[in-house]
């Protein structure tokens, strides 16, 4: 059995699955890991090599034997962790251009993801983490003791689809009154019913969500609140003195 308690937190884009993770692990003393990261790293090893990022056969043999690594900061200059490839430290170039022209195309290859999986798995069973990103609790640890899906708002879906319309079609982007936009979202967003619970409504659970996962809305309160009832929950199975995966029994829409 495990000895190191996981907790898997999902969720899109925008959502504050960084920001409230970071916090959750820095509460609990334990690793924060942005999945992303890993391959951002790749990528970088990638550039570094003049590796092509449509070479699917290399890029994974490079992940393979780069043994890319995440620890706690080892830097006090502002990050949330430091990420290692070997014993090297090149979180500063996590975030350069050509990182960032590149990175989608880098992890797009399935067998990359299969490599890159292996190094989070090893990292989260040797050690308590927080682990932030996509597909946490379904694929990447889906045995994790705790599965928090942080879902957005109906205004933060409302300002992200007005953004893209903006960012496309500049000022002849339709400006939408609120009623239109729910309406709209309502529809179109890929929401798959569940049961109820005792004493809460329906609910409904994400497409991508493990079916043990806890959905935690945006709409319930600010970052803060949604910290506190993670730092509950995590408490409430480290009192048990056994870090064991079971379906949590609050959920909060």
């Amino acid at each position: 059995m495990r000895e190191h308690p996981q907790i898997a937190i999902d969720g899109p884009a925008g959502v504050g699955k960084s920001t409230i993770g970071e916090r959750v692990a820095r509460h609990l003393g334990c690793l924060y890991v942005d999945s992303g990261a890993f391959y951002r790293a790749l990528t970088v090893l990638a550039v570094n090599e003049q590796i092509d990022p449509d070479d699917e056969e290399r890029l994974t043999a490079l992940a393979e034997s780069s043994n890319i690594r995440i620890v706690t900061p080892t830097v006090s200059d502002g990050r949330q962790y430091t990420v290692l490839a070997g014993n090297t430290d090149i979180t500063p170039a996590l975030r350069t251009p050509e990182v960032e022209t590149n990175v989608s195309r880098v992890s797009r290859h399935p067998s990359v993801r299969d490599a890159l999986r292996v190094l989070q798995q090893a990292m989260a069973d040797d050690q308590t983490v927080v682990m932030v990103g996509r597909d946490i609790g379904t694929v990447v640890l889906p045995d994790a003791d705790l599965k928090i899906w942080l879902t957005p708002s109906l205004e933060q879906r409302a300002q992200r689809r007005h953004g893209d319309l903006v960012a496309s079609m500049g000022e002849q982007a339709p400006t939408l009154d609120f009623e239109t936009l729910y309406s709209r979202l309502k529809q179109y967003i890929p929401y798959t019913p569940i049961h109820n619970v005792a004493g809460t409504p329906a609910m409904s659970v994400p497409l991508g969500m493990s079916n043990d996962g806890l959905p935690i809305g945006s709409q319930f309160a600010a970052a803060k609140g949604r910290e506190d009832l993670l730092y509950a929950l995590a408490y409430e199975l480290e009192a048990a003195q056994a870090w064991t995966r079971r379906t949590p029994k609050v959920w909060v829409g």
